[in-house]
């Protein structure tokens, strides 16, 4: 009888959206800058101007993975994109991708979820919350 390996799940280790995100040069380190889930505007629809999608995969070292990430406002589907994930020798894959001008629609939950053949591995969820704008005599407080 034929023995059959047994394929690793992928799964994720962390999950986040941050104002930045970077790999060390050098050491090749992961650093994760101001992560939150609430965005505070004061109307809709804008759009915001720079963020960082966040991920580490594991799983079986070597491994290659078509791996799907989908952004879903409270009324329709903003993104859905397949892309393949290679672990290293550790078992490990970092993933950042930045968001440039993202649009927020509407207020409300939004969520990210982060699949492997249609499999559910995480999911994201934040906020678009209104926010009153600063008066413009508070506003020069803030300026130096």
């Amino acid at each position: 009888m034929a023995k059959t390996k047994k394929k690793e799940n992928l799964g994720l280790e962390i999950f986040t959206l941050a104002d930045t995100a970077f790999l060390s040069k050098g050491e090749n380190k992961l650093n994760i800058i101001g992560i939150f889930d609430i965005f505070g505007i004061a109307q809709v629809p804008t759009r915001w101007p720079r963020m960082s999608l966040v991920a580490v995969f594991k799983g079986k070292p070597g491994s290659t993975y078509s791996v799907a990430v989908k952004i879903s406002s409270p009324e329709k589907e903003i993104l859905n994109q397949s892309f393949p994930v290679k672990l290293g020798e550790n078992g490990r894959s970092n993933f950042i991708t930045t968001l440039n001008n993202f649009p927020l629609e509407t207020f409300g939950e939004y969520k990210i979820v982060i699949s492997e053949n249609k499999k559910e591995l995480g999911n994201y969820r934040f906020t678009v919350i209104k926010r009153k704008a600063p008066s413009p005599e508070n506003s020069k407080k803030f300026v130096n």
